[in-house]
């Protein structure tokens, strides 16, 4: 079982200035991957190979001491990172849907992130962390690190803070082994809603007029100027402290349903991608209700379903708890105790049905995913996400 732990680093000014010339070092080395990757092809119609590019960085750190300094396993990180991205661009060609997306220079404004494929080159004692070619940190260990680390990135969030993300491998949880099943429907008015007719309320940031009236600043600034610059960073911080808030809470609420018993949760295999599209449409069939979907979509992103179902299942995992994926489609409009369909537009939030049945609309969208989760496992046509064994 793979686990990451995070935990803020302790750094001085100085520190972080070293930290930032690793992550341009790491940012150069990619770019110049990219280029010698766009070069071979146009020159030989070749592809180059990670591996071969990983015997280039040997020779790089031979004839630079400064690349020299840091640890072939950090500067190895952007060769990974391209060849995946190279990856990825060659399996979007092969399906053909829109654009492929091939991999682009990154800018340095835009970096976030350097961080090591392996164990080696770094090391953690106590709670000082090493690194080749750094100065040691301190990290705010609030939890005990447990498990076989395998890999770290250091990373930096829009408040300036600097991060250690430790993968590690830990010994996998046989089960499960308690009795129940618990189905959960996912929304926006409520992250969740279980079968058992608990809300769990929103995680959605609060769009005050304070963020609205820092965006519309921004909009009248000139782009490129120190006041523009400085709004800037306020967006990034408050955004960073609302996508730690939202996360923060998705996980007590993930903890909260995994320990609270259940053996098997069903959850709707929501396809976001799918659903956050854009209504515009084209000049020739323009779409219809755009603002209206505009303002759904925004509200699905901020309520993070994607990550909350991700957190859900790695939670669930470690609990030794199985999680099924069960199709959505009609859960909201099918009656849960009769099975009878009663239409009913997005802004109806009751189900109400002639065979007597009252519910709020989530909950019987959540017996429904209870049902079909049941019914499927029982056939044997439902596929786990993940089970731990």
């Amino acid at each position: 079982m793979i686990r990451s732990y995070q935990f803020r680093l302790q750094m001085s000014e100085r520190i972080g200035r070293s930290f930032e010339a690793a992550m341009a070092a790491s940012n150069q080395i990619y770019n110049a991957a990219l280029e010698e990757r766009i070069s071979a092809w146009r020159k030989t119609g070749k592809s180059i190979t990670k591996y071969d590019q990983f015997k280039s960085l040997t020779q790089v750190r031979a004839d630079e001491p400064a690349m020299a300094a840091y640890a072939a396993t950090m500067l190895r990180t952007p060769l990974v990172q391209i060849d995946e991205a190279f990856q990825g661009f060659y399996a979007r060609m092969k399906i053909g849907l829109g654009k492929a997306g091939f991999p682009r220079f990154r800018s340095c404004k835009r970096l976030r992130s350097f961080g090591f494929t392996e164990a080696s080159g770094w090391a953690l004692k106590d709670n000082v962390l090493r690194m080749k070619g750094l100065p040691a940190v301190r990290l705010k260990m609030h939890r005990l690190l447990e498990g076989e680390p395998l890999r770290l990135t250091v990373k930096r969030d829009g408040r300036g803070r600097w991060f250690a993300v430790i993968v590690v491998r830990l010994p996998d949880v046989f089960g499960p082994t308690m009795q129940g099943a618990l189905g959960l429907d996912l929304g926006v008015e409520s992250v969740a809603t279980d079968s058992d007719g608990t809300r769990y309320g929103r995680v959605a940031p609060d769009r005050s007029a304070d963020r609205e009236s820092i965006e519309l600043a921004l909009a009248r600034q000139k782009p490129g100027s120190r006041r523009h610059r400085k709004t800037r960073q306020r967006i990034a911080r408050q955004r960073s402290r609302e996508a730690v808030a939202r996360k923060t809470r998705q996980h007590q609420i993930a903890n909260r349903i995994a320990k609270s018993g259940p053996q098997i949760i069903c959850v709707e295999d929501l396809q976001l991608r799918n659903m956050t599209r854009s209504a515009k449409g084209t000049v020739k069939q323009p779409g219809k209700n755009v603002k209206a979907k505009s303002g759904l979509n925004r509200s699905l992103l901020d309520a993070g379903l994607a990550q909350f179902i991700k957190i859900l299942t790695d939670t669930a995992e470690s609990a030794g708890r199985l999680v099924v994926m069960v199709d959505p489609r009609g859960t909201s409009q099918e009656c849960s105790d009769c099975g009878a369909t009663v239409v009913k537009p997005l802004r109806q939030r009751w189900h109400s049905c002639p065979c007597g049945a009252e519910y709020h609309r989530d909950h019987n969208a959540a017996r429904n995913v209870l049902h079909r989760g049941l019914e499927g496992s029982r056939r044997g046509v439902v596929v786990p996400l993940r089970q731990a064994a």
